[in-house]
């Protein structure tokens, strides 16, 4: 089984049984200068392509990175929405600049705590 995958699975409700259906696919990833269309093909010569299909690593993070700025601009149309997301987000997100990680770090390298 794909680690990565199963971590999807652990994760988000509903993707075993989504896989289980054959209504959703496991992902095989290629990254660096593998070739996705060889594991594709591979998938494909195995009779697998109802279960799996081949991603670039690289296309994945493009589709993320997009849909994310698409996400952040449609949040600039609706002052509403974006004061919930925001909202929801502070429950599990926090900043924490530059200036203080080098205070903390400086610290404790010295020996003196956070």
């Amino acid at each position: 089984m794909n680690a990565k995958w199963y971590a999807l699975n652990e994760i988000i409700p509903g993707i075993a049984e989504l896989t289980s259906e054959r209504r959703a696919r496991r992902i095989c990833y290629a990254w660096g200068t593998a070739s996705v269309q060889d594991l594709q093909r591979t998938i494909d010569l195995t009779n697998k392509s109802a279960e799996y299909v081949a991603v670039h690593i690289d296309d994945l993070y493009e589709a993320w990175r997009l849909g994310v700025l698409q996400f952040a601009e449609e949040l600039e149309k609706d002052p509403d929405r974006k004061s919930r997301v925001y909202s929801k987000a502070a429950k599990f997100f926090s900043g924490l600049g530059m200036e203080e990680v080098c205070k903390v770090l400086t610290k404790l390298e010295k020996g003196t705590g956070a």
